[in-house]
């Protein structure tokens, strides 16, 4: 099905003040921090995806879309700072429905992934306050 367009166009720290989430937020610093990523369109919850599982219909609102304009690809991140579990995926749902979304790229950055963007770039805390592990 079809993706319902909506969403906060992230342009700068203005924008970026209007996302609920500390985790996003920080998110989105990354992406626009500075200008220095100018071929980047970043929005916050842009598209709303569904698909006919069976006999229901599911639909997931990915975090971010982020564009590159020199390119024109498109992916799609939900963030979490939730640690994956070995037996259950805690985005199981919007894997399953993006999974149906041919031609989207889509990517969950889990805990383990942010704690390593934040030690490359410290300067960023996803975790409101709190340290990220070293050992991950």
């Amino acid at each position: 099905m079809a993706a319902a367009e909506r969403g906060i166009k992230i342009r700068g720290p203005d924008d970026i003040e209007k996302i609920p989430g500390h985790s996003e937020k920080e998110f989105a610093r990354l992406l626009v921090d500075g200008g220095r990523k100018p071929h980047l369109s970043v929005s916050y919850e842009a598209e709303t995806f569904h698909s006919n599982n069976g006999d229901k219909v599911e639909g997931t609102l990915p975090d971010f879309r982020i564009e590159n304009t020199r390119t024109g690809r498109i992916i799609y991140v939900e963030i979490t700072t939730m640690r994956r579990n070995g037996e259950k995926d805690v985005k199981e749902k919007q894997r399953r429905v993006m999974s149906t979304q041919e031609g989207v790229l889509y990517v969950v950055l889990y805990r383990d992934n942010l704690e390593k963007i934040q030690r490359k770039h410290p300067e960023y805390n996803f975790f409101n306050g709190n340290k990220a592990n070293k050992g991950s």
